[in-house]
């Protein structure tokens, strides 16, 4: 995913003392100073949208450490304290942390295929079992809560024989209509459905957005290759719900085998068992908070910045030509791992 632009408030200096303190503006009071510069803030970042999504990102405002605290201490008391903890991590301002990006970064999830060399993947990890980019296990299956959900394309760049090439991909799009590199989607001959990603086009993927049961942290699942068909049937069931954290879901890995050829799929599915299926209705403010957090911090920045890569670059709407072209946008390092390296046993749906 693009690196998140910075969409923090900027802090006010006060002006100079003087013996006549300046009065505050009739229509914004200084009192409100914050609530001002939070909406400049979510201003800026709607108008670098496209216009049809414009609105709805203004719209959204995203809730604040003390209105998360707020919500988190108006819940019963068991497990509040686990509850803090986790909302404290939405918060990208840590003691002792010092970086350019400002937003919230979820914990990447991916199943081990058995395959690949990534540094981020904890050594007692099996073939099946899902682990994090924080390095921890989850074991073969989890139970979690969806809290956001979309549908991207990414192009890879071909692989070399001495595997020496960028595995920063080429060009990404978070809606399926706009691509950081060559724009239009539907107009672009690497579209998936012209261009299987087996072939050098572009590669479908479902990006999920998960709190798992025991509240440790909110990860990012990927649904990809074969397993892009389980990410668009669990998007279907998300546009039937009234909610998307109406219900608790399983999320496993199934071992699928070609001859000498073994690799996992990742499945989704409601939990079986009615009496525990259904999330518990006083911690739904909690997950639609912080399912604003993720479209403030991460989808809306993505969309954002890719549009504002678009404008930089020379191929938009043009396909590639003599080869493939040099890489232009940078994913984030988790997701240079197995992804890349590992074989690809996938077959096309």
């Amino acid at each position: 995913m693009a690196k998140k632009p910075d969409t923090t408030p900027a802090v006010e200096t006060s002006a100079a003392p003087s013996e006549t303190p300046a009065a505050p503006s009739a229509i914004v009071p200084a009192a409100d100073a914050s609530i001002s510069s939070e909406f400049a803030a979510r201003k800026a970042l709607a108008n670098r949208l496209p216009e049809e999504v414009r609105a709805r990102a203004l719209m959204l405002k995203r809730p604040t450490s003390k209105e998360l605290m707020d919500i988190v201490m108006a819940l019963p008391e068991a497990g509040q304290e686990a509850m803090m903890t986790l909302v404290s991590k939405t918060n990208p301002e840590k003691q002792g942390l010092h970086t350019s990006s400002s937003g919230f970064e979820p914990t990447a999830l991916k199943p081990y295929h058995g395959t690949g060399n990534d540094p981020l993947r904890p050594r007692q990890c099996l073939p099946g079992q899902f682990y994090s980019a924080d390095s921890r296990v989850l074991g073969e299956k989890f139970t979690a809560v969806p809290l956001a959900i979309y549908e991207g394309q990414i192009l890879w760049p071909p692989k070399s024989t001495d595997n020496k090439e960028s595995k920063a991909p080429i060009c990404v799009s978070v809606d399926r209509k706009t691509g950081s590199k060559y724009g239009n989607c539907d107009a672009c001959p690497l579209n998936p459905s012209v261009r299987q990603y087996s072939q050098g086009g572009c590669m479908r993927e479902v990006t999920a957005y998960l709190l798992d049961q025991e509240m440790t942290s909110i990860y990012e699942l990927k649904f990809s290759k074969t397993s892009e068909g389980a990410g668009r049937a669990l998007m279907g069931i998300m546009k039937k719900s009234n909610s998307l954290w109406d219900r608790w879901f399983t999320f496993e890995a199934k071992e699928r085998v070609e001859g000498a050829n073994k690799w996992y799929v990742i499945q989704a599915s409601p939990v079986a068992d009615a009496a525990k299926a259904n999330t518990d209705t006083k911690l739904h403010p909690l997950f639609t908070a912080l399912s604003k957090v993720i479209d403030t911090d991460i989808y809306y920045a993505a969309l954002a910045n890719i549009h504002d890569r678009l404008k930089n670059s020379a191929d938009a709407g043009g396909a590639p030509a003599g080869g493939a072209p040099a890489a232009a946008f940078d994913e984030k390092a988790f997701l240079k791992g197995d992804t890349e390296a590992a074989p690809d046993y996938s077959k096309d749906v």
